[in-house]
């Protein structure tokens, strides 16, 4: 009797898409469940000790730049192929009691401040999601954040509290939105190939039509991966 041959390559690939799109899941939720925090931002206030909490929403007013630009910039890179670039700086409030880490654009400084001073005379608001910083980041700043307080100390006799162990993400929505999109878009795709491969909307697959839109999925795909790699990157 004839031995059916196994279909270990279909359950394979079943598997992977699973997996695939179970993943896909959890970035689209942490992405949906960051932005519902954002309800319950809590206010820093003035002339008090900042108190950042990890997976939380804050905002405070930032007076000064301590690092006049970027404190570092953190490169991540796949087979030495940079995928993402980070910008850190390092502010205070108008009363030099708190310093904060705070992740944002490349040009957030050249916006927001003149000669280490916020452009706003009120201080400059900043909101965002507290997560834990990098080792290698931390490492990185050390050195200029104990040189700036002892600066400080020695020069105005000021104390700056603070801590580089956690970050105020300025870009943390745009972060979640892509997240959600990294869930949605393949969605949208994988829906879009069946109807099309079983003749849902009346398109052949041997059509020009159809030889177009597997033409332009492949790019997608490709465009896809990239802006994957770069999204996973920001959160590392």
């Amino acid at each position: 009797m004839e031995e059916k041959p196994k279909k270990s390559g279909t359950v394979g690939a079943v598997l992977g898409v699973l997996v695939i799109i179970v993943v896909l899941g959890v970035l689209g939720y942490f992405g949906v469940s960051t932005l519902a925090k954002k309800s319950d931002l809590t206010e820093q206030k003035e002339g008090t000790k900042y108190s950042l909490e990890k997976g939380t929403w804050t905002s405070f007013r930032a007076k000064y730049s301590l690092s006049w630009g970027e404190a570092t910039t953190f490169k991540h890179t796949v087979n030495f192929i940079p995928t993402a670039y980070e910008h850190y700086f390092l502010v205070a409030d108008k009363e030099l009691k708190n310093y904060v880490l705070v992740r944002a654009d490349k040009n957030w400084y050249d916006k927001n401040f003149t000669d280490g001073v916020a452009n706003d005379p009120d201080g400059l608001l900043v909101e965002g999601y507290v997560r834990t910083a990098d080792v290698k980041v931390r490492d990185d700043i050390s050195g200029r954040i104990s040189n700036m307080r002892t600066e400080l100390l020695r020069e105005y006799g000021v104390t700056l509290s603070g801590t580089a162990s956690e970050y105020v993400d300025t870009i943390a929505t745009r972060i979640s939105i892509y997240q959600i999109l990294l869930f949605v878009l393949p969605i949208i795709g994988i829906i879009l190939f069946w109807l099309i491969s079983r003749g849902k909307l009346g398109v052949r697959v041997d059509s020009t039509f159809g030889k177009i839109f597997f033409g332009a999925a492949t790019v997608f795909f490709i465009a896809y991966a990239c802006f994957a790699i770069h999204v996973v990157s920001m959160m590392m």
